[in-house]
């Protein structure tokens, strides 16, 4: 590769005689991939495992026995600097006839065709826009060739992973009992720390008022109390304010005076929730601001 940029920039220089001018953007993305091949060249020196020694010719299976070295794998694996071969010792298990390559879970490649560090890069281009543009991403920002499926799969894996931790930690969570034997019931528990969440008698949900936080409140904790927190609600209160009195400071302060120290602070909920459903807009984004406020 390195001498195919050579002889590029020779032509590049030749043009430059000739013409007197310089195609800088070709110019970058030639020296670019001299970096990337120098690179990898590099790393090629770098990832071969050599064979195991006699006394590492075993390691345990999952299923209870041993696994024995076999041999030496290799695999292409897509690095940030370009396609890399990768050999790695693997073992294999008589008992249940499984294999594995301690060294590809140690380089976090297994079961992957590239490596953590390429692997970021799609679950960044794939979260905001079609996989197919970030495919072109990858190729525009960092020289590297994937396919559209490949960005699909990638940042589908991530969030998939993503989800199910949270998921673990919800269900730990919610496993977390005191070990108290002759312990009083708990009146109330908002959901902060989760300790105790069985022997509450009453459960509290507290969010800032946003409908996903609900959603997802209704999902793993069922038959709770929802509450928007004081200060998210009076945050709340001031952008309906601002809204309904756009660069009138003087009335945003008289309206919220009325409608936050005389029935938000002083716990009039329903009361509050009442006028701001009778309140009147000539503007449809407005009058749907106020009946969001209000729900």
């Amino acid at each position: 590769m390195a001498r195919q940029v050579d002889q590029f920039l020779r032509v590049v220089f030749q043009d430059r005689r000739k013409t007197g001018r310089l195609d800088l953007e070709a110019t970058e993305m030639a020296v670019r991939s001299a970096r990337h091949g120098a690179g990898a060249a590099a790393l090629r020196q770098l990832l071969p495992f050599p064979a195991p020694r006699q006394e590492q010719h075993t390691l345990a299976c999952p299923c209870g026995q041993a696994a024995h070295y076999q041999q030496l794998r290799s695999k292409l694996v897509l690095t940030a600097l370009g396609a890399v071969q990768v050999s790695r010792p693997y073992y294999g298990c008589p008992s249940c006839h499984s294999g594995q390559f301690p060294a590809g879970v140690e380089l976090d490649i297994e079961n992957t065709e590239s490596s953590p560090g390429v692997r970021r890069m799609p679950a960044r281009v794939g979260q905001d826009a079609p996989f197919d543009h970030g495919r072109e991403q990858m190729k525009v920002l960092a020289g590297l060739e994937v396919t559209a499926q490949s960005v699909e799969r990638t940042a589908e894996a991530i969030g998939a992973n993503i989800a199910q931790r949270q998921r673990e930690k919800i269900q730990q969570a919610r496993q977390l009992n005191l070990a108290v034997i002759a312990s009083e019931p708990i009146p109330i528990l908002y959901v902060q720390q989760e300790r105790g969440w069985n022997r509450a008698q009453q459960k509290v949900v507290m969010g800032d008022g946003a409908e996903w936080i609900w959603n997802l409140a209704a999902e793993h904790f069922p038959e709770t109390t929802q509450i928007v927190d004081l200060y998210h609600a009076r945050q709340h209160l001031w952008e309906l304010a601002r809204r309904l009195h756009p660069h009138e400071e003087g009335k945003q302060k008289g309206w919220m005076k009325v409608h936050q120290k005389r029935r938000l602070d002083k716990g009039k909920i329903k009361k509050l929730v009442g006028v701001l459903r009778a309140s009147q807009s000539d503007d449809p984004e407005v009058a749907e601001k106020i009946r969001r406020e209000a729900d």
